[in-house]
Order: C-alpha cells, then sequence, then structure tokens
C-alpha cells in the first residue's frame, strides 16, 4: 500500500523528470532566423517601366464599388501607356491608346515609406493622390494604382467615379 510520503515523492520525482524533459527539448529548440532588413519599396518602383495591362471602370459612389472591365479600349492597340518612376523621385509617361490619367512628367512620393499605400503624383499644380492595390516590392511584378474622379456633393468633393489600373513590369 502506498503512504502519503510515497506518493509525495513519486509526485515529486514526476514534476523533476517533466522539468528535464523540458530543459533538454527547450535546449535543443533552433534559434529562429533573423528577419533582415523589409524590402524597399521605392527600390521595387523603380526598377522598371510599367506597362498597362488591364483597367477597371469603377463606380466610386456605390458602396458596393462594382467594376467594369474595359481594358480593351487601353490594350488592344499597339500604343500601351507606359509610366516610368526614377529614384530621384520624378516620373514620366508615355501616352498609350485610350485615356492616359496621369500628367507627361512630375514628380512622386509616398504617403509612407515603409508601408505605402497610396503614391502622389505632382505636375505643375496638378496633384493625383492614386492609392495602391497592392505592395511595390522588388519582387512584385504588377502595379496597381486607383485614380479617382471627383464631383462637388453638397459642398465636399466625393469621388464617383474611379478607374483601377493593373501595371505590369515591362521587360
Amino acid at each position: 500500500m502506498l503512504t502519503k510520503s510515497k506518493i509525495m515523492n513519486r509526485n515529486r520525482n514526476i514534476i523533476w523528470s517533466l522539468l528535464l524533459i523540458a530543459l533538454v527539448f527547450q535546449g535543443c529548440k533552433e534559434d529562429e532566423p533573423e528577419i533582415g532588413e523589409p524590402f524597399g519599396k521605392a527600390e521595387g518602383l523603380v526598377a522598371t517601366s510599367w506597362v498597362v495591362s488591364q483597367v477597371f471602370l469603377v463606380d466610386e459612389g456605390n458602396p458596393s464599388k462594382p467594376e467594369r472591365d474595359i481594358s480593351q479600349f487601353y490594350t488592344s492597340g499597339t500604343n500601351l501607356l507606359e509610366i516610368n518612376f526614377d529614384a530621384d523621385g520624378s516620373f514620366s509617361t508615355v501616352d498609350g491608346d485610350g485615356v492616359n490619367f496621369f500628367p507627361q512628367s512630375g514628380t512622386w512620393s509616398f504617403n509612407d515609406d515603409f508601408a505605402p499605400s497610396s503614391i502622389t503624383l505632382v505636375s505643375e499644380g496638378q496633384t493625383i493622390n492614386s492609392p495602391l492595390g497592392g505592395p511595390t516590392r522588388i519582387s512584385d511584378n504588377e502595379l496597381k494604382m486607383n485614380v479617382q474622379r471627383f464631383c462637388s456633393i453638397d459642398g465636399e468633393d466625393q469621388p464617383v467615379l474611379g478607374y483601377r489600373l493593373v501595371f505590369l513590369r515591362k521587360s
């Protein structure tokens, strides 16, 4: 029959054994690798020119923001809209078929250099704040930009129409 002291000794031995096993397994745990420096967002943007591949018309006045693919008006010809961003903060465009939403040249900047959600293009007093539809890392082959058109509603500028443009890296 087990006495109280034997039960306590057995429980103490079990606890010490579990602690020893836990220490052994923790000592075998591999060190987590360092993540390193984050990808430069501007580096991905300026690495190459971008050529339009898709264009969608967006109803910005509707809360569900329905879209219509109008790519054939921009990609069916031989002249494709192209945009080039330079590391010095300048940009230039080459007109393509369809409406060019951007000025011929100017300066660009992100709203946040570490985690950009929009890009601002400035040219001769014209400012276009374009929300981004995804990251701009060097490993990303698509650049998604949104261009909105505004109307004054009750004295306040409201987006009513938008274009979602998808650019591919020019090879």
